[in-house]
């Protein structure tokens, strides 16, 4: 079962995605933890940290998947 990260608008770039998921807890933080870790968007290594997100897509991180989709606001 892959795990689930919320977003408000139909992508976020990689680097607030990581944050707001919880891996590292300031943007600064964010290159350090793209150079250490492994991390695949739809089975492709990004190319930076301003890399969009899209929703539907999935990214690994490490090997672990997460399935990215848009809050439902009208619930």
């Amino acid at each position: 079962m892959k795990n689930i990260i919320l977003i408000k608008d139909n992508f976020i770039e990689l680097g607030k995605l990581i944050k707001k998921a919880g891996f590292v807890s300031t943007g600064g933080q964010v290159k350090d933890f793209l150079l250490n870790n492994n991390i695949l968007i739809n089975g492709k290594k990004p190319i930076g940290r301003s890399t969009k997100v899209f929703t539907g897509f999935v990214i690994y991180i490490n090997d672990q998947p997460f399935l990215i989709e848009k809050i439902d606001e009208k619930k």
